[in-house]
């Protein structure tokens, strides 16, 4: 039996349910797309929040990676006898005609757009409780040096004199747009020949 046969044989009544359950969405079918619909946009709404955070802390790393880089190239532009003197926790020993930043200093920086941000740079030698360098301190990373002045024998309860080898730890702390503290650390090593990082 045809469809067109069937629908003229129809009573007026069945031709109404006919047409009207075929006419569209009922609301059930409405509600739900609507909330499949919902789900999707929030969770397109959360992956673009989280984007949005993590581009924030790249630009921060890059910002710190770049203090870090300047750090390292000023210490390298000192001679190899003043890196201590200049870099140091004291100001008793610095040089007279030189800028010594000393061993803690903060760096405000920005980027594109971004609010400026302290960056905390701190600076570690292996030094004893008078602030003076010591082959007896602990290393301040395992595996570094601690014979500095390579005679073979570790120097004790003496200031060091002609040191060859000075380790050193770069720390640049900052608050994060997360409110986390951020931290780069970078172990160096310096020698009477050049760097080695």
């Amino acid at each position: 039996m045809s469809n067109s046969f069937r629908a003229n044989t129809m009573r007026p009544q069945e031709r109404r349910r006919a047409a009207r359950s075929d006419a569209g969405f009922s609301i059930l079918e409405l509600v739900l797309a609507v909330a499949v619909l919902t789900m999707a946009a929030i969770g397109t709404l959360q992956l673009s929040v989280a984007t949005v955070g993590l581009e924030a802390q790249s630009r921060e790393t890059a910002v710190a990676t770049s203090i870090c880089r300047k750090v390292i190239e000023d210490m390298k532009a000192v001679p190899f006898s003043e890196i201590f003197e200049r870099y140091n926790g004291t100001t008793e020993d610095d040089p007279p005609t030189a800028e010594s930043p000393g061993g803690a200093f903060t760096v405000n920086a920005s980027w594109v757009g971004g609010p400026p941000v302290d960056f905390d740079v701190v600076i570690n030698f292996p030094v004893n409780a008078d602030g003076a360098l010591s082959e007896e301190s602990a290393a301040l990373v395992p595996g570094f040096p601690t014979d500095l002045n390579v005679d073979g024998a570790l120097t004790v309860d003496a200031d060091l004199v002609g040191y060859r080898v000075l380790p050193a730890l770069l720390d640049v702390s900052w608050a994060s747009a997360s409110g986390q503290t951020k931290t780069q650390r970078i172990p160096l090593i310096f020698s009477d020949r050049g760097i080695d990082e």
